[in-house]
């Protein structure tokens, strides 16, 4: 009898062990999958397939042929901020540890025969991912559709024969109004008949906000840091519609406009969202002006989760602008998904009639930019502050009902272009000034629209012009005020040191806005063959594709004054 109660014992000792460890279990696995260890429903084996032979590898190469887009033309920084340079970073994160080689073939104005002539060059390579970009140079060469169409199934056909190399057709951003070009709706065709992958940025670009004037705009300009993001992002789903497989996860960096006080911290909402219908766990990690931020977030099936990054002012006191990038990563097993921002601080200021401010700090006197942070083009020739500078004092007047601008240039050579053309800008000596006037929550926003404003002033002369591009012009339009802008008038004279420019605005103009964006740029041309040197206030030479860097003016003064503008775009 009691060796069958001893067993008995061990029985229920033994079943509450295995609920015990059943319990613990479940406890464990709910909480892995809070941790961001969830396990997300893989696809089917041979979707998978071309996923895995690339993990198994070494390393894997891509190479990117394509002209002046992949060369990354117009960018500051190509080898940074290029689609194909996005791409392949996220690509080896994916497929982190396995490396991943870039190779970026861009060659400037090629055609599609040219890319045919290299493709023996891309073979020899060995590439695992070939990505092709061609189409806008045969397009403004007026090819033939069916000769683009063979040349790009030429490419095709050559690499199919070498090797076993996955192949990746884009179809380039055309400067039209709407997605269908003829060269673009060719290629789209080459596509299906070719049964190839497609990233079809030319839909993509037009389907994000965009620069009224185009990509191009003004000619011979090239697509930005901003349209290479979404041309790198429409790459990337691309590849999950080659693979088969469909993202699980999607994240975005909050876009946005904020005025901040010299000390405020703003909080930078980073969104992520499930794709899937099952909970997942995810790591989220954000760079931002070299730091790392790092969380594991859970998120609800067809749920998003929000973290929040502390951005700090800039430390610097200088009137230029501070840009950071800022780039998001979020991953869940197979699956990892990114965004890339640019946090762009501006300086805020604020006048009457007596004096300016920056911030809460009182200028009496004038702005004065006679350094060399504030040469945009050809530094290597400027020889001080004799050679080029200004200054500039800024003052509402007639009751707030005039904006008074004065701008004193130190030039040795003033050389002077009439103001009616183009050649004032690139031929002679000139003042720029640029407003955005957009609603404060769209203005700084790394694009023009309609309501962002160029005037050029030239010495010694009472005209002003206002400068235009539209879809298909190289050149801007230079033409007289009007309308709104019919009461805008200057004063330029000569002095003994270079020129003056007084610009007198009325503020009826921009319909009661409490501030616009602003920059000013001089440019000195020294000799007749052209301009050799520019110096900006608060942008940069691109001020003419992108206002971001613009200032802040406010034209009523705040309970709150704003040392900054920030722009999250």
């Amino acid at each position: 009898m009691a060796h069958r109660v001893q067993l008995k014992c061990n029985f229920v000792r033994f079943v509450s062990l295995a609920v015990a460890v059943t319990i613990l279990t479940c406890h464990l696995e709910r909480f892995a999958s809070l941790a961001g260890n969830a396990v997300l429903a893989k696809p089917e084996k041979g979707e998978r397939n071309l996923l895995d032979e690339w993990r198994r590898k070494n390393g894997i190469v891509i190479f990117a042929l394509g002209d002046s887009i992949t060369a990354g033309v117009g960018l500051d920084n190509p080898d940074m901020d290029c689609y194909a340079v996005l791409f392949s970073r996220m690509l080896a994160k994916w497929l982190a540890p396995t490396r991943v080689k870039l190779i970026r073939h861009g060659i400037p104005g090629a055609t599609t025969d040219v890319g045919l002539r290299e493709i023996d060059f891309v073979a020899s390579n060995s590439p695992d991912l070939v990505l092709l970009q061609f189409g806008g140079n045969d397009s403004r060469s007026r090819y033939p559709l069916e000769l683009i169409k063979a040349n790009l199934a030429g490419m095709i056909e050559r690499l199919r024969k070498v090797s076993n190399v996955k192949i990746m057709l884009i179809v380039p951003p055309f400067q039209t109004p709407k997605p269908d070009s003829p060269v673009a709706e060719a290629i789209r065709a080459l596509a299906r008949e070719a049964n190839v992958a497609m990233a079809d940025f030319d839909r993509a670009l037009h389907e994000q906000e965009h620069d009224f004037r185009g990509w191009f705009s003004p000619p011979p300009t090239h697509p930005a840091e901003y349209s290479h993001v979404i041309m790198a992002k429409e790459l990337w789903d691309a590849l999950h519609r080659m693979l088969g497989i469909k993202r699980p996860l999607e994240t975005r960096i909050g876009t946005g406009v904020t005025w901040l006080e010299g000390d405020a911290m703003f909080e930078l909402p980073i969104a992520v969202s499930n794709l899937s219908r099952r909970l997942l766990g995810a790591e989220l990690t954000v760079e931002h002006a070299d730091v790392w931020h790092h969380w594991a977030i859970a998120i609800d099936a067809e749920s998003n989760a929000e973290c929040k990054v502390k951005l700090k002012p800039p430390i610097a006191r200088s009137l230029k602008f501070v840009r950071e990038r800022i780039t998001a990563v979020a991953r869940c097993d197979d699956g990892l998904s990114w965004d890339v921002k640019w946090a762009t601080w501006t300086p805020a200021l604020h006048c009457d009639n007596s004096a300016m401010w920056l911030g809460n700090e009182r200028i009496d006197g004038w702005l004065e930019f006679a350094s060399y942070d504030h040469v945009v083009l050809g530094g290597q020739r400027w020889r001080g502050r004799d050679d080029l500078s200004f200054r500039m004092r800024l003052r509402r007047c007639d009751d707030g009902k005039l904006l008074r601008m004065n701008i004193l240039v130190n030039d040795d050579v003033v050389i002077v272009k009439p103001a009616w053309d183009f050649s004032c800008l690139l031929f002679g000596d000139c003042v720029e000034v640029f407003i955005d006037h957009r609603p404060p929550q769209e203005q700084g926003k790394p694009f023009f629209d309609e309501d962002v404003t160029m005037l050029a002033m030239v010495p010694g002369s009472k005209v002003v012009r206002i400068a235009s591009w539209s879809f298909d012009e190289a050149e801007p339009t230079f033409t007289k005020p009007s309308g709104k802008w019919l009461n805008v008038g200057v004063e330029a004279d000569f002095t003994a040191t270079g020129y003056s420019i007084e610009l007198t605005i009325p503020t009826v103009i921009f319909k009661g806005l409490p501030a616009i964006s602003f920059d000013v740029l001089v440019d000195d041309t020294d000799e007749r063959g052209g301009r050799a040197k520019q110096m900006a206030a608060f942008g940069w030479a691109n001020n003419f594709r992108n206002p971001s860097p613009f200032a802040l003016l406010l034209l009523s003064r705040p309970n709150k004054m704003p040392r900054w503008r920030l722009a999250i775009n």
